[in-house]
């Protein structure tokens, strides 16, 4: 599960998800491995509306993503861009985070997100 999808669960699933995957193991050292350290990220991903992931996975690519939420506010899936680390989180930062959190706002809107102010009816 993307850390942008993530940081939208409840903070108990951030527990559960630790503990399903531990020991957390790192793709590069820039990876954050200590849970106290991934909730941290995970609040962070949450407050600021967008993960940021800084050579984590490849070392030299950064990612930017949001989550994608339905009528209700779940998440229901994430969308994310990637590219060498420069580009990213370059110069261009600005405009690819506002870019990208508009772009989640959009499809989230077309699935209901915000509409329905949580009161409609599940239906699956």
């Amino acid at each position: 599960m993307s850390r942008a999808m993530l940081a939208y669960r409840e903070e108990g699933e951030w527990d559960d998800c630790i503990r399903r995957n531990s020991p957390l193991v790192g793709f590069t050292p820039s990876a954050v491995v200590e849970p106290a350290g991934l909730k941290a990220l995970l609040a962070k991903t949450r407050d600021d509306g967008l993960a940021v992931s800084d050579q984590d996975v490849t070392v030299g690519v950064a990612a930017l993503g949001v989550a994608i939420t339905d009528y209700k506010g779940r998440v229901r899936g994430a969308l994310s861009i990637s590219g060498l680390r420069e580009s990213v989180l370059g110069d261009s930062f600005e405009q690819w985070s506002e870019a990208l959190i508009a772009a989640g706002h959009e499809v989230s809107r077309a699935l209901g997100c915000g509409l329905a102010g949580g009161q409609a009816a599940d239906f699956g």
